[in-house]
Parts: structure tokens; C-alpha cells; sequence
């Protein structure tokens, strides 16, 4: 998430916050219910970026070995993103409505799992 304004932006909690996946094809959002969430608090100071997670619950066949070695965690990844490009394919990124400060933050496809 990047704040491009002169100001900090901080969210404590997400009691104004809505937050919705952006269908392509219904070219709607589809906001989360107890499939998704974010982590609080949010902090991005003024002129600075910070990685944002969003997290999704979803179900998926497989599970990554406990004791993986790197080999079997990069394959699993692997695996897993070419899941969600299929399985997703009319997720177009992700829209955070911020009620209070009465803000839009549009996170837009193209996301990758964090290795």
C-alpha cells in the first residue's frame, strides 16, 4: 500500500472498514464476510509504501509438508498460485472502503503470495 499524501494514515481497528474483492466479469465488489480479512492496526506513514496482506480463507486440496526443504515450499507455491489463477480467475484485485476518512484504496490484480 503506498500513501502518496502529506499525511500518516493509520486505522486501528475495522469498525469503518469494508473490504471486497473486485469481480471482473459482474464488474462489482463482493465484499468479505468471514472469508477475509486484514490485519490491524494500519500504518503508512506520509510518502512511504508497506506491504498490506489480505487474507482469504479458501478451500484448497493440499496442504505444504511441516518439514518441507525449499525445493518442496517453492513447488508448493508454485502450485498453489497456478490454484488461484484458475480457481480466481474473476478475482480482479481487492477494494478497501475506509468510512471514516471517507477514503477508496483499490489493490489491483496482479498479486503474487509473498515467498
Amino acid at each position: 500500500m503506498e500513501n502518496t499524501t502529506d499525511f500518516d494514515y493509520r486505522v486501528e481497528d475495522g469498525h469503518d472498514i469494508l473490504v471486497s474483492a473486485k469481480l471482473q466479469k459482474q464488474n462489482n465488489l463482493s465484499p468479505f464476510h468471514e472469508d477475509g480479512k486484514i490485519d490491524y492496526p494500519i500504518f503508512v506513514p506520509a510518502k512511504k509504501r508497506v506491504r498490506f496482506l489480505i487474507h482469504i480463507e479458501y478451500p484448497y486440496p493440499e496442504i505444504e509438508k511441516a518439514n518441507a526443504n525449499a525445493e518442496e515450499r517453492r513447488k508448493y507455491r508454485e502450485t498453489l498460485e497456478n490454484y488461484i489463477t484458475e480457481e480466481l480467475s474473476n478475482l480482479d484485485g481487492f477494494d478497501l472502503l475506509d468510512e471514516t476518512n471517507r477514503y477508496e484504496i483499490i489493490f489491483p490484480t496482479g498479486w503474487k503470495h509473498p515467498k
